[in-house]
């Protein structure tokens, strides 16, 4: 079956990352690797390989804060990783690996888990081998970005985005590892810190504790003390064109009752539920669409599965296995 492939490593995974910088200067900072031993990645079952999904190494998405911010136990510095044996790269075709070219960089380096609760995750020499493989299709000079291809040889949560960071060149819009919320669309960057800035004053607190909006919780006061108010009305009716008041009952714990559907409950006892449409837009803006990571294709012996460019990678045509046009 697919799903038997997949976890036994018999399919050819490619993604796309738009990453800062030009990939993949600086690596000066890890160590050369002469070579990597295959025999270190032995098969698991993770849920990112098709394995059983194990409930306490599985992460709960794009929002979740980087381990300096949220770790519930001690996890070493990037800094410390980058020096520790073991991890580093390796530029060029890796033996008993297909599809490899000179130009591809492997980097080896163990990832853990820093928070199951959180589903927090870091690189961390401690944790489980983890090896990937990374090439440059294209560099933007105009907003210092590199368009590369990623293929996971492991498949532990959150592995790109963790090697990538640790190699110096983050998921560009990833505010979690190493990028910048809404990079490069300050517009976008506007409207987020003015729809915190309301809910503060409306007595709403976001649903999500994430890093990126303590950040613009902080830049938003300082352009309060630096602006005035005058200016923070004008950044009011950027984002609703009305200025009603937003409701927010303090949570009073109740009983589910008798045949009530558990939709039914969480709708009659949820203080944002009980909000007007107006909270859940200002939620909305305060996250992004997505990071710049795209499954691109996965392939195997007798199948294969692409996927259309997104558009922050369209005219790309360099992909390996993505005919030229």
């Amino acid at each position: 079956t697919i799903s038997e492939t997949i976890r036994q490593k018999g399919t050819k995974k490619i993604y796309l990352a738009r990453v800062r910088g030009r990939f993949p200067a600086g690596l000066d900072h890890l160590n050369p690797l002469p070579s990597i031993d295959l025999s270190a990645f032995e098969v698991d079952s993770e849920a990112l390989d098709g394995g059983e999904v194990d409930q306490h190494r599985f992460g709960r998405g794009d929002d979740m804060p980087p381990a300096s911010q949220a770790a519930k136990k001690e996890v070493p510095s990037l800094e410390t990783v980058r020096q520790s044996a073991g991890v580093g790269y390796l530029k060029g075709d890796l033996e008993g690996v297909a599809g490899g070219v000179p130009e591809d960089v492997w980097l080896q380096c163990p990832i853990g888990v820093v928070s199951h609760r959180e589903g927090v995750y870091a690189c961390d020499p401690r944790g489980k081998a983890c090896l990937s493989r990374f090439r440059l299709l294209s560099y933007c000079g105009q907003t210092d970005t590199s368009l590369v291809e990623c293929s996971p040889y492991t498949g532990r949560t959150h592995q790109l985005r963790l090697h990538l960071q640790l190699c110096g060149h983050p998921i560009a819009n990833d505010p979690c590892y190493g990028g910048e919320l809404f990079f490069g669309d300050t517009q976008r960057l506007q409207r987020a810190r003015s729809a915190l800035k309301l809910m503060r004053q409306q007595g709403i607190t976001p649903l999500s504790k994430v890093p990126h909006l303590l950040l613009l919780d902080e830049e938003s006061e300082n352009r309060e003390d630096d602006k005035g108010a005058a200016r923070g009305d004008n950044e009011k009716n950027e984002v609703v064109s009305t200025q009603e008041k937003v409701v927010v009952d303090e949570p009073v714990k109740q009983l589910q009752m008798e045949g009530e559907s558990d939709d039914a409950y969480l709708i009659r006892t949820c203080r944002y539920c009980q909000t007007n449409r107006q909270t859940h837009e200002l939620e909305q803006l305060l996250h992004c669409d997505g990071i710049w990571l795209h499954a691109l294709r996965y392939s195997g012996p007798d199948w294969d599965f692409q996927t259309p460019l997104p558009s922050w990678a369209e005219n790309v045509s360099n992909v390996s296995g993505i005919p030229s046009t």
